[in-house]
């Protein structure tokens, strides 16, 4: 979740219980009905509703950001746009990581690719979607340390292949 999210639901939180201290302090209780409590634990009810549907809503937006289209030429992700792949598919595990490491998630997209024109179509041969991915050396080369888990989609086949690994990437795209 973002820190605005945390900062805004804090609030919200912190308020709610502000007003109801304040409600029993200046003795309200006393002159009205009991019902108090019960739109204040609503309230309560209604801060801790909205902050799970904000982290469950910002965990699939980031998956959709993560999700890169591989053709022979280039890659198209949401966030960076078109990348060129100078070396062809087998250079798309190390493009995409590189990619990855430099998300930042934010609410600013990229045109996709012109699909209408056939002098401009870009033939996309495989989704790539990551679920997990984290280098832990600090950068975006493959190491030991590096954990990177997705499913790789055949767009001709439609089949999806789940991976666990950088090889594993790049043997399904290599296929």
């Amino acid at each position: 979740m973002k820190k605005s999210n945390i900062i805004i639901t804090a609030v919200a939180a912190i308020a709610s219980i502000f007003l109801l201290w304040l409600w029993y302090f200046l003795g309200f209780n006393e002159v009205d009905s009991p019902t108090d409590l019960v739109v204040s634990i609503a309230w309560w009810a209604v801060v801790i509703g909205g902050a799970a549907l904000v982290a469950r809503f910002e965990k699939q937006r980031c998956y959709q950001i993560r999700t890169m289209y591989v053709a022979p030429n280039c890659l198209y992700n949401s966030e960076y746009g078109i990348a060129p792949l100078a070396s062809g598919i087998s250079a798309a595990p190390a493009a995409i990581a590189r990619m990855l490491e430099g998300l930042e998630y934010s609410f600013h997209t990229e045109a996709a690719p012109d699909q209408s024109d056939p002098s401009r179509r870009v033939d996309f041969r495989y989704i790539v979607r990551t679920d997990v991915y984290k280098a832990d050396d600090g950068n975006a080369g493959a190491s030991s340390n590096e954990r990177w888990e997705g499913e790789v989609v055949n767009v001709a086949t439609g089949q999806t292949t789940p991976f666990t690994s950088r090889t594993e990437l790049a043997a399904l795209l290599a296929a």
